[in-house]
């Protein structure tokens, strides 16, 4: 039968992480708790429970006095915008558990929308903090700044007023108008001028005196670099090919180096499309034993992430900047600025909120983003089929970071040897908590060659060891997020 002391005996060995907080006082609601809020808020939301002292090994149940006392001040804390400038919380948000006389309170925070941010605290916006780690810390000028641009999206259609059409590639113009035409023949005239191409997809307007007028957007995707740079001091854009066992990259496509091509997004993005492929099929030609013969959904995904990498940037953050790694296994991409929707969002689709819809616009006409809002379903579609290991998705205030392994769990850690390898692949596979002998039985392993691996695993943190003697069982590391989810869909039961 379920009980809330499951959860309870779960509690003593959790720790505090960027979802998870645990505070001791049990007579009142603390004034700690309202960095807290703000932070997850302001982040990726979490869970803060009151009455709960970290300690180790274990920790400390110490419970809450009166819990429906502290409810209420919280409520009324939560109406008052003087106090905080925004209220997240539902009736739902907020549980009462109970373990004979102890009592604590969980209390779910959700990540608000961008619209909401920055969740500031006493009427000022410098009290607004972010969550790092397993602490708050108080937002930047810079970091207040972007939450206000990031409340306003698709600045990219703003018109640069200093600008002309000089300022633009001809060259990059013409090769960007090929593409369009040839995908919408019935649209654009292959014989219009660039001018009136420029007009007629929406990339330039025209002022009351008949000027053309260039928008942010446009500069950036067909811009010539340097006059890129001199509306945008910090555009800087990065691909490094370091899919090789030296330390080195062995390929690069980079704003600071010299070039034939202007390097502005179109042309980083056709260079380095051209190049992610190329290796991608290498790798899978190479990988002889799986039954992958083809790359052309993962293809996909990766034009996908790359296109949300650059469309999403915030080109006015001074770091970190748009960088696109391909190693031997994943690629990661990176690029200043958080995510307008959560993870949780981007992964179930459906729901699509560029930082700059210009340039998303852009990548529609030439096919390289086909759905708005399928790229995150996509991207967890294609590689749990291929089974490949899970994306992992950060992002923040100061920017997001997407990885995609085109290698499993396993194969992703290249260091553990091949007996390691079963053992971990078991372990993983099994989804469940197992024995020494049951590894044992089922790889045929001798009990002293388990006993070592299991060890070094534990110790490399890639599994855990649950009980003592006996009844000593493994388990894939269960991180706090995995742990909330776990928690939240076992009291959503009761």
């Amino acid at each position: 039968m379920k009980t809330e002391s499951t959860i309870f005996d779960l509690l003593r060995e959790l720790r505090e992480s960027s979802t998870v907080e645990l505070k001791a006082s049990h007579k009142e609601l603390p004034k700690e708790f309202w960095p807290s809020y703000s932070a997850f808020c302001n982040t990726d939301g979490g869970v803060i429970f009151l009455g709960v002292k970290e300690s180790q090994p274990y920790n400390e149940i110490v419970g809450v006095i009166n819990p429906d006392k502290i409810m209420k001040v919280l409520w009324d804390q939560l109406s008052n915008q003087q106090k905080v400038s925004f209220n997240a919380l539902s009736n739902d948000s907020i549980r009462v558990l109970t373990q004979g006389d102890k009592s604590i309170l969980m209390i779910d925070i959700p990540e608000v929308s961008y619209l909401h941010k920055p969740v500031f605290l006493n009427g000022n916006y410098s009290n607004a903090y972010i969550r790092s780690g397993d602490g708050d810390r108080k937002i930047t000028d810079a970091q207040l700044r972007a939450f206000i641009r990031n409340a306003t999206p698709n600045s990219s259609s703003d018109i640069l007023l200093d600008a002309k059409l000089s300022d633009l590639d001809p060259v990059t113009i013409a090769l960007f108008k090929e593409t369009v035409t040839s995908r919408n023949p019935h649209i654009i005239d292959p014989e219009m001028t660039q001018e009136n191409f420029l007009l007629r997809i929406g990339a330039i307007t025209k002022d009351d005196s008949n000027v053309s007028r260039i928008k942010k957007g446009t500069l950036l995707f067909l811009g010539k670099y340097q006059s890129i740079r001199k509306f945008f001091p910090n555009y800087f854009l990065d691909f490094q090919n370091r899919s090789s066992s030296e330390s080195r990259w062995i390929d690069r496509v980079a704003t600071d180096e010299l070039s034939e091509i202007e390097m502005n997004v179109y042309n980083f993005f056709t260079s380095v499309s051209a190049k992610m492929k190329n290796q991608l099929n290498q790798a899978f030609d190479l990988d002889e034993n799986q039954v992958r013969t083809t790359t052309a959904d993962f293809d996909t995904v990766v034009r996908e992430a790359f296109t949300n990498c650059l469309a999403h940037a915030d080109y006015e953050l001074a770091s970190p900047s748009i960088k696109i790694v391909m190693h031997n296994g994943w690629i990661t991409f990176t690029n200043p600025g958080q995510m307008l929707i959560t993870k949780g969002q981007f992964f179930r689709g459906g729901q699509s909120i560029p930082r700059n819809e210009l340039i998303m616009t852009f990548f529609r006409y030439i096919g390289a983003s086909e759905r708005q809002g399928g790229g995150g379903p996509q991207i967890y579609e294609t590689t749990t089929r291929h089974s490949f290991r899970m994306p992992e998705l950060k992002t923040c205030i100061d920017y997001t970071e997407l990885t995609i392994w085109y290698i499993d769990l396993v194969d992703s850690y290249p260091e553990l040897s091949n007996d390691e390898k079963a053992v971990f692949s078991y372990i993983v596979k099994s989804r469940v908590q197992v024995s020494t002998k049951e590894l044992q039985s089922n790889l045929g392993f001798t009990e002293y060659k388990v006993r070592n691996i299991l060890a070094k695993l534990v110790n490399d943190g890639k599994i855990e060891k649950i009980g003592n003697g006996k009844s000593t069982r493994y388990r894939v590391v269960l991180g706090s997020d995995e742990w909330l989810t776990s928690a939240r869909i076992f009291l959503s039961s009761f």
